[in-house]
């Protein structure tokens, strides 16, 4: 790879070419720390955050909802690491669990990291178990919360370092608190805006940076209400910095 960097170096030069020309050639050999036999390959373990509703509007569809969950989860490798945070009324009060599958993973090369990761897969298949069960919990629960703070948990969200973070909102979204009750508003533009702005203003809007975030059981009355509801919480998460927001309907 060196030989093959120094000799375009050498025949840009002859030829005059220009610096950025040249700076242009040498973006397509610098060396990746993942592919490099010196510094091997490492699986930097991925953030996953599951919002669980606990209203009662939710609480009928919980089970719709599981599989798509658990599909999610058996995907899970060393390194990763699974927040699990309840919507309620007390949702910026309330104890995120956490649980982490081990540390991230190094390797000489991708053939020895597969191979760790293959060792390492009865520990993480138990470690799953938990998770699995965890979420049980919630699936069978008659618990049900009176308000739906979402903007709530997900500035909890915010709070937590992690890059990149993966949330998946398991709600009808119809956040419904005293001072803002999505049933009985009309998310028209003007009244969108105005939320997004005072949030900004108090510094409530949560810094979802770099996030994707999915929502799994968005639901409404009626056609109209389902859009309106979409817009308000594409526009909202997008403004927050989610670089990607996607709905989930059964």
């Amino acid at each position: 790879m060196l030989y093959l960097i120094l000799t375009s170096i050498l025949l840009l030069a002859n030829l005059n070419s220009s610096e950025a020309q040249i700076k242009e050639i040498l973006k397509s050999f610098l060396i990746s720390p993942e592919t490099t036999r010196n510094e091997g390959v490492t699986y930097i373990g991925k953030s996953y955050f599951v919002l669980l509703d606990y209203s009662g509007s939710f609480a009928p569809n919980k089970d719709k909802y599981k599989d798509y969950l658990l599909n999610i989860f058996n995907d899970l490798s060393p390194g990763d690491r699974v927040f699990i945070l309840k919507i309620s009324s007390l949702s910026e009060t309330e104890i995120t669990k956490l649980f982490e599958l081990g540390e991230k993973i190094s390797a000489p090369n991708e053939y020895k990291l597969k191979q760790k990761l293959k060792e390492l897969k009865p520990k993480i298949d138990s470690l799953k178990e938990v998770i699995f069960k965890e979420l049980e919990k919630y699936f069978s629960s008659k618990e049900k919360t009176q308000w739906t703070d979402i903007r709530g948990t997900l500035r909890q969200v915010a709070q937590i370092k992690a890059e990149n973070k993966m949330i998946f909102i398991l709600s009808d979204m119809q956040e419904d608190k005293p001072n803002f009750r999505i049933p009985k508003l009309k998310l028209d533009d003007k009244m969108i805006q105005k939320v997004i702005e005072r949030d900004k203003k108090e510094d409530l809007l949560p810094d979802l940076k770099n996030s994707t975030v999915t929502i799994i059981g968005i639901n409404a009355p009626d056609e109209e209400k389902l859009i309106q509801i979409k817009k308000f919480w594409q526009k909202y998460l997008t403004e927050a910095g989610a670089k990607e927001v996607k709905f989930t309907i059964y």
